[in-house]
């Protein structure tokens, strides 16, 4: 455990970055990842956001998105104290779980099952918060657990009052940068009118080693110019989108370059009011880049911007395309084949497919760019 409270204080002074503490007590613990969120309590913007190496990017972006509204952990963290731990398993019963959508759609299709929360600050307008979720067949968090993280709230809290005090946020900070570092394809943050706000490193060496995509000053642009009016169009229909309200549209796009190049963009619109602000008070949209090749694993993410899924459908997708029936499916995403078969259900409506064999097709010709 020293090891471990040295990284904290590590990461409140700005040598670390907090993925390595909250990986390592996630590692310790056997646990299925962590999360430390800071946000405003005048305006309910997410200030900073950081994660063990295990937390999957696209959960992160699919909470910020919609989700955190359906978070029934919110209410009672703001209400308690100071290094007070919330174990859901506690709190809520068993059908409170399994039927909300933060649990059944959210927390469960990518593995995890319970969480402990705490709220290590509530100071100068900003309240920090600290959640560590259990592997989705383990029975959830035991005395052993309880205890340690009892212990490591001591240091979290007085490592966050030293972070409160010395973090700079930039004038264009962006509190989802971290989350946009771990995703596993090129990704970039887009103002509505093409301006990078931001793009993590599998970006810059995608932009400076294919001919599809390149940046003019520091706006977006397609080699070919249909490709550019193509994309052109796709932001418009964003800002109409935004325009109108709600939560916007995902969309697919397919782009084209010199030498036959190609790739499939999923853009992903955020409206700060309805995403928590993490990108920013303005409007952005968050384009990922899907090559054929540059990944092995079946694009989970471009299937839910294609046909928009929801984790749940697209984690039920995925299995099939495994080749697991909906028996097997059902035992590997531990729930009944009654909720397999209406997941099934949804995905040939949205798909337009009607047997399994065309639903796989369907999301096959997906990454045939």
């Amino acid at each position: 455990m020293n090891e471990v409270i040295a990284d904290i204080y590590h990461a409140a002074a700005g040598t670390k970055p907090w993925s390595e503490p909250l990986t390592r007590i996630t590692q310790e613990l056997a646990l299925h990842g962590s999360q430390l969120v800071g946000v405003s309590a005048a305006t309910g913007a997410v200030l900073f956001s950081h994660a063990s190496a295990n937390s999957p990017p696209e959960a992160d972006v699919e909470y910020l998105r919609s989700y955190h509204g359906l978070d029934p952990r919110i209410p009672l963290l703001i209400k308690s104290s100071e290094r007070q731990w919330l174990y859901d398993q506690d709190a809520f019963d068993e059908q409170t779980i399994l039927s909300n959508p933060y649990y059944r759609d959210l927390l469960m299709p990518y593995g995890a099952r319970y969480s402990a929360s705490a709220k290590l600050l509530d100071r100068d307008g900003e309240v920090v918060m600290v959640a560590f979720m259990s592997h989705l067949r383990e029975p959830g968090f035991l005395q052993r657990h309880r205890e340690y993280l009892q212990a490591i709230s001591f240091h979290l809290r007085e490592a966050i009052a030293i972070y409160q005090s010395t973090r700079k946020l930039k004038s264009i900070a962006v509190a989802g940068a971290e989350l946009l570092q771990r995703m596993q394809r090129p990704a970039l943050l887009l103002g509505t009118d093409r301006s990078v706000t931001f793009m993590n490193d599998k970006a810059r060496q995608y932009l400076g080693a294919r001919n599809i995509l390149f940046l003019s000053s520091d706006r977006l642009v397609a080699f070919e110019k249909q490709t550019d009016e193509e994309l052109s169009n796709a932001f418009h229909a964003v800002a109409k989108d935004i325009a109108a309200g709600g939560v916007p549209k995902r969309r697919v796009l397919r782009v084209l370059g010199h030498h036959g190049d190609a790739a499939a963009l999923s853009l992903t619109p955020f409206v700060p009011g309805e995403s928590m602000f993490a990108f920013g008070n303005k409007p952005q949209v968050l384009i990922t880049v899907h090559e054929r090749g540059m990944h092995a694993s079946p694009d989970i993410l471009l299937w839910e911007a294609a046909f928009n899924l929801t984790p749940s459908q697209s984690r039920v997708a995925l299995e099939l395309c495994r080749g697991n029936n909906i028996n097997e499916a059902a035992a590997s995403l531990k729930i009944a084949p009654t909720t397999v078969k209406s997941h099934l259900k949804e995905l040939y409506w949205k798909t337009g497919t009607s047997r399994q064999s065309q639903l796989i097709l369907a999301l096959a010709n997906l990454q045939e760019v």
